[in-house]
């Protein structure tokens, strides 16, 4: 059974930061900075109308002590209609201010409201920000409604800043290849904020100008056969007779020796489509296993598995589940 598959950082630099609004009250940010914080989000708006009364004093304060700055809108709409108000809302807020990381969406709206309201809602405010902003904008969300709530829809076209408390990367959700932000305790201390803080640490890839690299799709073009490992067989043999390699075939079928395979044991062989040996696309689950280790042995993605084999909750499967792979 899967139980530690973490989402990883999509980037290959990483910035301290914090989330602040009127609830930090006064902040120093000299110290801030001087306490090894590189980057706040800092609230603007929230619903149609609220403008965070430390909006404008926290933006000035923070740029004047060097800190990369972004915004974010707390979201209330219950419509499609309200949720593109509100991010013309947010925008006209931030007027012509300068910010440097993407700006972002905390949905707080959705009581009462179905699933499906709710991604058409996020997806109406998020093409709306990115239509008159120019720039794509993040969602900030808790690690359960990235698994539960939202869409593969909306995971595909805007980075996640996804809250994860007490462990040392965000849960795999099965939607999103990796975060650009992880907001990993809601009780921090940073020197000139007085009290708890939302503590995060943010990736390149947060920044305004980066764009989040597309994960690579599913190798085309080829496809799975089996092979039964008959005696006397090397896995050099095999692969010669197969035009692939033997680093291949011990990565794709989990071999730590290469030079001890078993007969009658089952191999993947990665082939071209028009070989004419029978395709072989199904995966059994073995003791610890983890969908993220098969998706990446078998060229596909976590998202892609829980696609194809209807899995609720992308960090649970179980030995001898059979997984279709989705390779024929």
């Amino acid at each position: 059974m899967e139980n530690s598959n973490f989402l990883p950082a999509l980037g290959n630099e990483l910035y301290e930061g914090v989330d602040v609004s009127q609830f930090q009250g006064g902040i120093r940010f000299s110290q801030v900075a001087a306490d090894g914080i590189k980057a706040v989000y800092i609230r603007a708006s929230l619903g149609d109308s609220y403008v965070d009364p430390n909006f404008v004093r926290n933006y000035t304060a923070a740029k004047a002590n060097g800190l990369l700055v972004g915004f974010y809108h707390y979201m209330t709409a219950k419509t499609t209609a309200e949720a593109e108000a509100q991010a013309r809302f947010f925008l006209q807020t931030i007027g012509k201010r300068t910010y440097d990381l993407k700006l972002a969406m905390d949905y707080g709206g959705e009581q009462g409201l179905t699933t499906a309201s709710l991604n058409a809602n996020a997806l109406a405010f998020l093409r709306a920000v990115e239509r008159n902003s120019g720039t794509k904008p993040v969602i900030y969300t808790s690690a359960s409604k990235a698994r539960d709530v939202w869409s593969q829809e909306l995971a595909s076209q805007y980075p996640l800043w996804v809250a994860n408390y007490y462990v040392p990367l965000p849960e795999a959700n099965g939607k999103w290849p990796g975060w650009v932000g992880f907001q990993y305790t809601n009780r921090g201390s940073v020197d000139g904020i007085s009290g708890n803080v939302d503590r995060d640490r943010f990736t390149n890839y947060a920044l305004r100008e980066t764009s989040v690299p597309t994960p690579e799709p599913p190798v085309t073009g080829n496809k799975l056969i089996c092979y039964t490992i008959q005696k006397g067989d090397t896995l050099s043999e095999i692969a010669g007779r197969y035009d692939t390699t033997v680093s291949e075939l011990a990565r794709l079928n989990d071999i730590s020796n290469p030079n001890r395979i078993i007969a009658g044991e089952t191999l993947y062989i990665r082939v071209p489509a028009s070989d004419p040996n029978p395709c072989c696309d199904t995966y059994t689950v073995k003791r610890g296993d983890t969908l993220s280790e098969i998706a990446q042995r078998f060229s596909t993605t976590v998202a892609e598995l829980v696609r194809l084999n209807n899995i609720e909750n992308p960090r649970l499967i179980y030995v001898g589940q059979v997984l279709d792979l989705g390779q024929c």
